[in-house]
């Protein structure tokens, strides 16, 4: 079977999709709704839409795909690997089952099964931005830190603006204690997106380790300002207060911290949530 052609359906033009698509006559009108529909986040419709699209076209893997998705984001991840073994069994050739069965194995922490599925999705799709991104975060989740660090590179070859690429190449080295690496990448990201708090809180850290911390604080204050539900960042900050002599703000900071540390979002969830980010849009 020919690889799907799947249309570009963005969020902003889903309500004219659904306006012009009022009365659907074939499986690629309930397609069509089920991808607005899906962009929209009603996902009850979504799935209706593409049920029905599965029923008037059984040999078009594009409707399981898409309901594949709206059970990934309902956290069915068993169903979703049932309709993705339908899906790439009817498209072979195509990478995206094989690149949302990866998500689905990701997601469920299964990362040498994500792995495997990667390998066909990146042969299929050499230059898939999101599939070479997830490659790396399967492989780091494996200990495998330097074949992950390769496809994140990959990935910012494609994508060189995009400044949470560079976060986690940072977050990458520091699990091998590469500090000085991670520190470029650290200082690349905000460059690229300055609002992006993380990669401030992230020097910081490193500048309190190295002894610097006036310079940390300064990072850390923009990452509170930036994010200021940050929890770890105010902890970090509240030492950097303290060697700096300044007790009251380290109070404060500690405090702040004591709130918020029941909130706080470790790396590994951070990873999960670029992950779902970047899978929840439709294949194209």
């Amino acid at each position: 079977m020919a690889v799907p052609n799947s249309p570009r359906v963005s969020e902003e033009n889903g309500v004219v999709v659904l306006d012009l698509v009022i009365n659907p006559e074939s499986a690629e009108d309930h397609y069509l709704r089920a991808g607005a529909f899906y962009l929209l986040r009603q996902l009850p419709k979504a799935d209706q839409e593409a049920r029905l699209a599965s029923e008037e076209d059984p040999g078009d893997s594009r409707a399981l795909v898409l309901r594949a998705r709206i059970c990934q984001l309902q956290g069915q991840h068993d169903a979703a690997l049932e309709l993705l073994k339908k899906a790439t069994g009817l498209a072979p050739e195509w990478s995206e089952p094989f690149y949302s069965t990866a998500v689905s194995y990701y997601l469920e922490r299964r990362y040498a099964d994500a792995e495997r599925s990667l390998d066909r999705a990146v042969e299929l799709e050499p230059k898939s931005v999101r599939a070479l991104f997830l490659y790396a975060a399967s492989l780091v989740n494996q200990g495998k830190n330097r074949q992950g660090e390769v496809y994140l590179r990959r990935a910012i070859q494609l994508e060189p603006e995009n400044s949470r690429f560079y976060y986690h190449l940072g977050a990458l080295q520091l699990r091998d204690d590469r500090w000085s690496e991670a520190t470029e990448a650290f200082e690349k990201s905000p460059q690229l997106q300055p609002d992006y708090a993380l990669p401030h809180y992230q020097l910081g850290k490193l500048l309190l380790r190295s002894n610097h911390p006036r310079e940390a604080a300064r990072e850390l204050e923009t990452a509170v300002r930036l994010q200021p539900d940050l929890a770890e960042a105010y902890y970090q900050l509240s030492h950097a207060y303290t060697r700096l002599g300044e007790t009251s703000k380290s109070r404060e900071s500690q405090q702040a911290f004591a709130k918020l540390k029941q909130e706080e979002v470790d790396e590994d969830t951070q990873m999960m949530e670029e992950v779902r980010r970047q899978s929840s849009s439709l294949a194209h």
